[in-house]
């Protein structure tokens, strides 16, 4: 978005900034700072005044009575590379683990970055990925940055300049691998942009996106809606015949973990053993359902110090 900055609010060192949407966007001291600088130790008043234009990216989007998270630090996504404007050299995934893949990584990166503006992350899908497939993916990332800064010289703030692709797209870029075995579409409208989208950004991948031809829906016939609903039900009953409540609030995700019909003999045993099983599935439901910001988690009353520390130790 070209965005209008509305206020800077120093007690909060962040602005907000209006962007054309039904509320403004809050972007916060961290995310003007330019990435030459990540620990300046400054105030947002020096990057920022009130009616600057000023270019951003949504982080998170509006929720609730909260607008959009916004940054200055723009990344373009790719399938293999993210193409950062305000960046220099470039970086590996720490996903990357294997040294023998890092080194050809950076070999490459080195090549096809070239001398050209801005910097790049070598994402962990690019572990496979050839010569070929990377700068042409270089030349995507820069060809797309140079069209949003034209749209920008024509553009009356406060307005969007780019949107990232559909849903199914990034799903396709962020997902498609060499373990990637179908990708079953039962839209034939979506079915045909894809396959479109593939032939460009993931050629790979054309030969495995199939069409689905059922009587019923895709999700029906698979059982997904029914899963989805499951995974997503705030009551989540536990093996050991106990259950966990997740309350999700605008200010904080709250965690209440019940004995249930558990019983390990005495009271002590069953809230340890519950307890234990309750972290491993909290762990399990955090990333489930992409849950961040506070996480109140109140589990079931242990007397025994050893019991507390060893449920402690668990999460480390």
């Amino acid at each position: 978005y070209l965005g209008r900055i509305e206020a800077v609010i120093g007690g909060l060192q962040a602005a907000f900034v209006e962007i054309g949407e039904a509320r403004s966007g809050f972007l916060a001291l961290p995310e003007v700072r330019p990435l030459s600088e990540p620990d300046a130790n400054n105030d947002i008043g020096d990057y920022l005044s009130e009616g600057d234009l000023v270019l951003v990216q949504v982080l998170r989007d509006p929720e609730e009575d909260k607008g959009a998270k916004l940054t200055t630090r723009i990344g373009l996504s790719g399938r293999d590379l993210v193409f950062l404007p305000g960046g220099k050299g470039f970086s590996i995934s720490r996903r990357i683990s294997d040294n023998d893949d890092r080194r050809r990584l950076n070999a490459l990166m080195e090549v096809v970055s070239g001398s050209g503006e801005g910097g790049f992350i070598a994402r962990t899908a690019a572990v496979d990925a050839e010569e070929k497939d990377l700068s042409a993916e270089v030349e995507r990332l820069r060809r797309g940055w140079s069209e949003i800064m034209l749209l920008r010289e024509k553009a009356v703030a406060p307005g969007c300049l780019f949107q990232d692709v559909e849903l199914a797209w990034r799903a396709l870029r962020e997902h498609g691998g060499p373990n990637l075995q179908s990708i079953i579409v039962d839209d034939p409208e979506v079915f045909f942009r894809m396959r479109t989208f593939a032939e460009t950004e993931a050629p790979d991948l054309l030969d495995i996106i199939k069409r689905y031809a059922g009587a019923e829906p895709l999700f029906v016939t698979e059982g997904i809606e029914e899963m989805i609903d499951g995974a997503l039900d705030p009551y989540v009953p536990l093996a050991c015949g106990g259950n966990i409540v997740i309350s999700e609030m605008p200010a904080l995700t709250a965690i209440d973990v019940n004995a249930g019909s558990a019983n390990y003999g005495s009271r002590e045993q069953t809230a340890f053993e519950v307890n234990k099983e309750a972290a491993r599935e909290i762990a399990k439901q955090t990333r489930l359902r992409n849950l961040s910001g506070t996480l109140v988690i109140d589990f079931i009353s242990m007397r025994r110090h050893e019991n507390r520390q060893d449920l402690c130790e668990g999460f480390r």
